[in-house]
């Protein structure tokens, strides 16, 4: 039986939304913490409103490419939901060219980025690719896309790096997903190397960037002992990420709302 089209989004795209509002605000105060760095005018709110529904095209790809093993483990999915397969390719192109349209409009290296990051995702999800069900290529596939995926939030929110490109923050961030990305599938197959790997590569560049960058302790000081936790306490089962991100994100808020109020910046 078909269920309302919006009542499924609302029901299953709202997790992916707040991550994206999620890792959107984190990197702004990334970015806050390691230059000062305050969007200009109404920077901040266009570029969450590129994030959020130019992204959201990468949501309606993957329940394409995975309607015929969502059933399998009760999930929903979008493309099987909605019987009228032309409203859901409008809604997916819509989205999509939004996305390109939106970042043009931005600048050139936005819609380089934005294009990098739509292309590994389709690379991820389908066939003849797929690199999801390929151990430890999926891990790889994930932590390139949100290498891409930092850059191009940078980018939207204006951020100029000059001479002090923070490398190491994007590889802790990139390496965390992928790392997460092992755990949350433990589930279905657990990608052990992978988890040894890029645990082992988080842990180096954690440190790097707590060297380089003192200003970001705030941040960076918790995910260690909650990763390990998390790795530990999930060690067979799904890990209920959406739970702890928002946890994190009030954290961040807090910390933000500390930072303003000490008129630090």
């Amino acid at each position: 039986m078909n269920k309302n089209p919006s009542s499924v989004f609302e029901l299953k795209y709202n997790n992916h939304i707040f991550r994206n509002v999620y890792l959107y605000f984190l990197i702004f105060l990334t970015s806050l913490l390691l230059y000062g760095f305050q969007p200009e005018g109404a920077r901040f709110f266009i570029g969450i409103t590129i994030l959020v529904f130019g992204y959201s095209s990468v949501y309606f790809f993957n329940d394409y490419a995975d309607h015929v093993d969502d059933p399998k483990y009760g999930k929903r999915n979008l493309y099987l939901d909605i019987s009228n397969k032309k409203l859901f390719w409008g809604v997916t192109t819509t989205l999509l060219t939004f996305g390109f349209v939106a970042s043009a409009l931005l600048s050139k290296k936005a819609i380089i980025l934005f294009s990098l990051i739509i292309a590994g995702n389709l690379i991820y999800s389908l066939r003849p690719f797929r690199f999801r069900d390929i151990p430890f290529v999926c891990e790889c596939t994930l932590f390139a896309i949100y290498f891409v995926k930092w850059f191009y939030i940078f980018e939207l929110l204006g951020v100029e790096f000059n001479n002090d490109f923070p490398l190491s923050i994007l590889i802790l961030g990139s390496t965390f997903a992928a790392l997460m990305g092992a755990f949350y599938k433990r589930h279905l197959r657990k990608s052990t190397f992978a988890e040894y790997f890029f645990g082992a590569v988080f842990f180096c560049v954690y440190l790097t960037a707590l060297y380089q960058y003192p200003t970001l302790w705030t941040i960076l000081v918790p995910v260690v002992p909650v990763g390990i936790y998390l790795g530990i306490r999930y060690k067979n089962t799904q890990i209920p990420f959406g739970r702890y991100q928002i946890l994190h994100f009030i954290y961040l808020i807090l910390v933000y709302c500390v930072l303003i109020l000490s008129e630090k910046f």
